[in-house]
């Protein structure tokens, strides 16, 4: 990824840190591939690596103000729904 488009995530998730439900879309969207291939790569059926994945996202959305940019918004999204 562009390092404009890892700034602009690192934007995006400092909004949704403050409440912005639409900065966190974006994100989702821009990321949602990756997230839902590891899901599936670790769950027993779609159902499960659905479930995962959603629980993940909430998981994420709550704990954005936690996120210390040690890894790429990408990389740290992605660990969580792990």
């Amino acid at each position: 990824m562009p390092d404009g488009e890892e700034q602009d995530d690192v934007r995006l998730l400092a909004r949704a840190g403050d409440g912005d439900r639409a900065a966190f879309d974006t994100l989702v969207t821009r990321h949602q591939a990756a997230a839902m291939a590891v899901a599936r790569a670790l769950a027993r059926d779609a159902a499960c690596a659905e479930d995962a994945f959603q629980e993940g996202l909430l998981a994420a959305y709550r704990g954005a103000r936690g996120f210390r940019g040690e890894a790429s918004v990408r990389t740290w999204l992605v660990g969580i729904v792990r």
